[in-house]
């Protein structure tokens, strides 16, 4: 069973803080989700669902907080600092172009403390980050109640900063976290396929910690080869 598996709240987010890359930053529904690799690209790692209804599990998944987080309309009240962190492993030389992670979060004031990183492996949990996004929009969709959604975020790498090569046979981390003022509360959707492993939390204690055979974030990375 997960340890650190917060559902409660209803909104979602990535990694450690190091230098945040400038980021181009696009958003979709569920149903426009991209399920297999963009054109030109190859898959590296997904658990996303290759069904458009069923892309991802919308409505639960671990929460993503930040450390200055209250709880909603308990001013005053303050909990624990979470973030998730999914680990991958690079088949071969490549490059990634685009990273595709379903969340979302409760506060669009708060959209830049919101964090999305790969980070190298550091003893089997997340070490320092390669590539690190930051002030991504969120965008409003419509459940069939005419109820708000909010996802998906998907982030590529900006023509300025260059690509992010991954290294063949090495492990790497889709992180998602907050600055350090965040107040942020956000949610990581689950991936629909029923798709366990391992991942990492790094709650109030601050140190990252990994677990096994649990239900994992959905979330898709793709690149290109390199020689």
């Amino acid at each position: 069973m997960r340890l650190k598996q917060w559902v409660a709240l209803s909104l979602l987010a990535i990694a450690t803080s190091h230098v945040a890359a400038e980021a181009i930053v696009k958003q979709s529904g569920p149903a426009r989700t991209p399920t297999a690799a963009p054109p030109g690209t190859t898959k590296i790692y997904s658990t996303l669902n290759t069904d458009l209804t069923n892309v991802y599990d919308y409505g639960w998944g671990p929460a993503i907080l930040g450390p200055l987080w209250h709880m909603q309309g308990v001013p005053g009240t303050r909990g624990p600092q979470q973030h998730f962190a999914v680990p991958f492993k690079a088949k071969s030389n490549i490059s990634v172009t685009q990273v595709i992670v379903p969340l979302s979060q409760d506060s669009v004031k708060d959209a830049s403390t919101l964090l999305i990183s790969i980070n190298a492996d550091a003893k089997g949990l997340p070490g320092e980050a390669i590539y690190t996004w930051q002030d991504m929009p969120i965008q409003n969709t419509l459940n069939a109640d005419n109820t708000a959604r909010q996802c998906c975020t998907y982030v590529a790498p900006s023509a300025a900063a260059g690509e992010v090569p991954l290294v063949e046979g090495k492990k790497y981390w889709i992180v998602v976290a907050t600055t350090p003022k965040s107040r942020v509360t956000a949610m990581w959707y689950f991936n629909s396929r029923g798709l366990t492993g391992t991942d990492a939390y790094l709650d109030g204690g601050g140190v990252w910690q990994s677990q096994t055979e649990v239900l994992l974030p959905a979330v898709g990375v793709y690149g290109v080869p390199t020689e």
